[in-house]
């Protein structure tokens, strides 16, 4: 068995980026998800909690959970690696228009990947750039009801895989368990 040079780093495990999103591996995460739900309590702790549960299911570097109303975007939570200025919980609120093609996409109740060159994601996320070593950041509608009411915003580093589509699918069926439960989150929320 060949020894490991001291100082040499070896390369990140691939299979750690690319999940098979079997049905037992989509469950587990499901669980996760469930399991993060039922032990925190208010919106703040939830949001937190489902930050990092997202953090570690999708590999991510950072993860932000935003909520969205008819005011714009409301950030609550910024887990993992944070850039320059990041706080963890920002409680920042910014108008819509300031991203346009990742808010039209989340409205539509659909996701993107900032990797897959179809939308001008970049413009819409200049804040990003600023973090060294982005390479991809991935955003998935939290829809209550019939409501597109957040996003959680997943980024990955650079020397990482890019966000896959079945990915993006795994992600948005996450997000929505925590849509399922906002409306009782936001009931007994204080006022801002």
């Amino acid at each position: 068995m060949p020894s490991r040079k001291p100082g040499r780093r070896q390369p990140p495990d691939p299979y750690l980026y690319r999940r098979a999103w079997s049905a037992n591996t989509r469950d587990a995460a499901s669980k996760r998800i469930r399991t993060v739900l039922d032990e925190a309590s208010g919106l703040i702790p939830v949001a937190e909690a489902m930050g990092e549960a997202f953090l570690d299911i999708m590999v991510a570097s950072a993860v932000s959970i935003s909520l969205l109303d008819e005011d714009g975007y409301r950030d609550l939570v910024n887990v993992g690696k944070l850039g320059q200025g990041e706080v963890r919980f920002p409680n920042e609120r910014y108008p819509i228009s300031l991203y346009p093609a990742a808010a039209a996409r989340l409205l539509a109740r659909q996701g993107y990947i900032s990797a897959d060159g179809t939308l001008d994601l970049d413009a819409d996320h200049p804040h990003l750039s600023a973090w060294a070593g982005v390479g991809c950041f991935m955003g998935v509608p939290i829809v209550a009801g019939a409501e597109v009411r957040g996003e959680v915003l997943m980024v990955r580093g650079k020397n990482n895989p890019v966000f896959s589509a079945e990915d993006l699918e795994v992600a948005g069926d996450l997000a929505t368990q925590f849509g399922a439960r906002l409306p009782e989150l936001l009931n007994t929320e204080p006022p801002p």
